[in-house]
């Protein structure tokens, strides 16, 4: 990616994953989606992918050199995940907690 933007002015870039979740065959499919804004930069790090050349905004350092966990923190997958989350715990509410325990619900779906 670097070497396709190097010479262009703007490197923004915004990280997007998606996580899709449905009960079953014939149920609705429910899309859940993070977004991460951040700058194309210079490869740093050892990685060969996008994440040693993308420098999350408000952040020194390419996804490659952080922290296993300051990068799940700020990962667009991690703001996808906590979507799908709220919604499981709204939708089965009555059998899980909200304190981030792990708990199954009478079909048996882990939240």
């Amino acid at each position: 990616m670097w070497r396709i933007l190097k010479d262009y002015e703007d490197k923004s870039a915004t990280a997007i994953s998606k996580i899709a979740f449905s009960e079953g065959v014939d149920q609705p499919v429910h899309v859940f989606e993070g977004h991460l804004k951040g700058t194309i930069v210079e490869p740093r790090g050892s990685g060969f992918t996008w994440t040693s050349c993308f420098q999350p905004d408000g952040q020194t350092q390419v996804f490659d050199e952080m922290e296993l966990s300051l990068k799940n923190t700020l990962s667009e997958r991690s703001f996808a995940v906590k979507k799908l989350k709220a919604f499981l715990l709204e939708k089965y509410s009555g059998n899980s907690k909200v304190n981030g325990s792990s708990t199954q619900n009478g079909n048996g779906l882990s939240v």
